[in-house]
């Protein structure tokens, strides 16, 4: 067994990838993480040259309390998930957009990482804990070692981070006292959409891409759930449908759509069905392909109206889109967005 050839720690740290590698911030929302870095060499006896594997220093090593060298207390190990992004409370107090890097360097025979998250059920009052290390290893001659670098430890070299937790971020609409949630409309150029097909004789076709977002230059709209990779080839049909009588023979017909497309900042293609009801037996109005330049910090929604003549067949829908949407740490937020009235977009937040 390598651990045989092993004399003593030659040096060992943990740290994290904020500015300060021996602090972490983490929201406990039950997704959040921080990633933590583990460093470690072994001094090694005259003559040997083979030290432990890396999976045997990985069964050797765990993380403990600081305070008290025993298992965490608000904090628990997890696989690595979609909201890692390192929280920089200074950075959101002063409006920056940026995530900080560690300086931390050094060599290290081995280098583990560890993500913890803290629990609602365990840390409730969000307490912070600092984490330290424990190395515990039997020999072949049946000789146990166990050093701790906590405050408490036998160990003497001390090396610790210290998490700060937050109570989770939440979002509402303005007048809520709470980081608002809004929307902006813009109307698509022409050279980003064109007709696929149509029926009827309309004109006066406008579309327009409504896009959600965080009204923070910090936190964003980071993902959401059932959200999925743009295809141009599905054609999507409306969720709200809108019919007004403009003259004789003519009428304003209002669409809306939800392509439910991930967030993100690129641009995708999208085709979407103009209709004046949903009987698939009706021919439709208009299918329209449209470019979405989608920004970092959106949910796309799209809408249109259009001018048609001789109107066969209208009727009137409004459904609701729900979304339960994240921000780049793992806060959630609820969203229901629907249309009242021709191409308005009401929506409420929880």
């Amino acid at each position: 067994m390598s651990w045989d050839n092993v004399s003593s720690i030659k040096n060992i740290k943990i740290w994290t990838d904020y500015s300060d590698s021996t602090q972490g911030h983490l929201f406990i929302n039950n997704n959040h993480q921080l990633l933590l870095n583990v460093g470690i060499s072994f001094n090694l006896k005259s003559s040997t040259t083979a030290g432990p594997t890396q999976q045997e220093v990985s069964d050797a090593l765990s993380l403990i309390n600081d305070q008290d060298s025993g298992p965490l207390k608000y904090l628990t190990l997890s696989d690595k998930g979609k909201f890692t992004a390192i929280y920089d409370p200074s950075l959101a107090l002063s409006v920056a957009d940026s995530d900080a890097a560690s300086a931390e360097s050094g060599t290290y025979d081995y280098q583990l990482t560890y993500y913890v998250y803290s629990p609602t059920s365990m840390n409730a009052e969000a307490h912070a804990e600092g984490v330290a290390l424990k190395l515990d290893y039997t020999d072949t001659s049946g000789n146990r070692v166990v050093q701790e670098t906590s405050a408490t430890g036998n160990y003497y070299t001390k090396t610790c981070v210290y998490i700060t937790c937050y109570p989770a971020k939440l979002y509402g609409m303005k007048g809520e006292n709470r980081t608002n949630i809004t929307y902006s409309t813009k109307v698509v150029a022409a050279a980003d959409c064109w007709d696929y097909s149509g029926n009827f004789n309309h004109s006066e076709d406008t579309f327009k891409v409504i896009s959600f977002y965080i009204d923070d230059p910090y936190f964003k709209l980071f993902y959401f759930d059932g959200c999925s990779d743009p295809d141009e080839n599905y054609a999507h049909n409306p969720y709200f449908i809108y019919k007004t009588y403009i003259k004789v023979r003519w009428d304003y017909v209002y669409n809306a759509w939800f392509p439910n497309v991930k967030c993100g900042a690129f641009d995708y293609g999208v085709k979407v069905v103009l209709r004046s009801d949903m009987d698939d037996s009706h021919a439709t109005i208009l299918t329209e392909h449209i470019t979405v330049h989608q920004q970092e910090n959106q949910i796309t929604f799209l809408a249109a109206y259009t001018s048609v003549k001789s109107l066969k067949y209208e009727s009137d829908m409004s459904n609701r889109v729900r979304i339960k949407a994240y921000d780049q740490f793992g806060n959630s937020t609820y969203i229901v967005a629907y249309s009242t009235y021709a191409n308005a977009m009401t929506f409420s937040i929880s």
